[in-house]
């Protein structure tokens, strides 16, 4: 099996959340998340980057969305122990003997 994530493509944007993409999380099913993001935390943000519906969004919202051309979806091995790395805006998932753009 596999797990995915959500790596920022831009500097400082994870968590700013458009009105289109909060409808959408709505209609999805995901009132909590899209209320989280609208926040504007960047910490809180960063934490739901394995959220089903942040992933769901970033894969299937019409490319309108903000959210597509901010994020990429990258899916790991689930039993790979993981922490980000690089700059904001150039992401990767590192583990301890490789790394995933």
């Amino acid at each position: 099996m596999s797990q995915k994530i959500v790596l920022n493509r831009r500097p400082h944007t994870f968590s700013r959340l458009t009105e289109s993409d909060a409808i959408w999380l709505h209609k999805k099913g995901y009132k909590d998340l899209a209320e989280e993001l609208k926040k504007n935390d960047f910490d809180v943000a960063e934490k739901l980057r394995t959220h089903a519906g942040l992933v769901d969004l970033v894969e299937t919202q019409p490319e309108t969305s903000s959210y597509i051309d901010r994020f990429t979806v990258v899916e790991i091995p689930d039993d790979v122990d993981w922490f980000l790395g690089g700059k904001s805006g150039q992401e990767k998932i590192i583990e301890e003997h490789r790394t995933w753009p």
